[in-house]
């Protein structure tokens, strides 16, 4: 854990990197949090169920609407909970589905086009 001490010696805030606001000079939590917050929104892609390319348009559009959406993570579908489901006794309805690589990257273009940084 950094100690006061530590970010002394080593000529750095602790709290470099925060926005400026009035919680710099009095007890104010709300207009740190307003300041500082950046929300994330994550979803997997899963094809044939969160893969359609007319709403993913629409979403691109509303995320770079709000003027603070930094970057957006495209996270494609992948097996790697399989086990869970299995270990439970619960059929997985997925077992079958391949990973999406090519519409992941069309998806990813689509947030590009509307300003936003994706990956």
């Amino acid at each position: 854990m950094a100690t006061v001490s530590a970010f002394r010696e080593a000529n750095v805030s602790p709290w470099d990197g925060f926005h400026d606001g009035l919680w710099q000079t009095e007890i104010n939590v709300r207009d740190f949090i307003q300041q500082n917050n950046r929300p994330y929104y994550g979803d997997e892609l899963v094809p044939e169920l969160t893969d359609n390319l007319n709403d993913i348009a629409e979403l691109a559009g509303f995320a770079a609407s709000l003027g603070n959406v930094e970057r957006v993570d495209v996270l494609p579908f992948h097996q790697m909970g399989k086990f869970k489901w299995d270990q439970l006794g619960i059929q997985y309805q997925h077992g079958h589905t391949e990973p999406p690589h090519e519409v992941t990257e069309k998806v990813c273009g689509q947030f590009r086009h509307a300003g936003l940084k994706a990956y």
